[in-house]
């Protein structure tokens, strides 16, 4: 009987780093979706600001 609660307690256990560590993934991938987003979004308006620019100078 100990040993079937060693085995639950282990599986808890592991699962629950489980857990945490595919929370930590998903947490990773949303930082650098929106990091990302972030640069794209910078160089777009970069490329906006340029196009701008060179109409008004030509």
């Amino acid at each position: 009987m100990a040993v079937v609660g060693y085995v639950v307690l282990d599986l808890f256990i592991s699962g629950r780093v489980l857990v945490q560590a595919t929370l930590l993934l998903v947490m990773s991938l949303l930082i650098v979706q929106e990091y990302v987003l972030f640069l794209t979004g910078k160089l777009h308006l970069a490329k906006l600001q340029n196009s701008e620019s060179e109409k008004t100078k030509g």
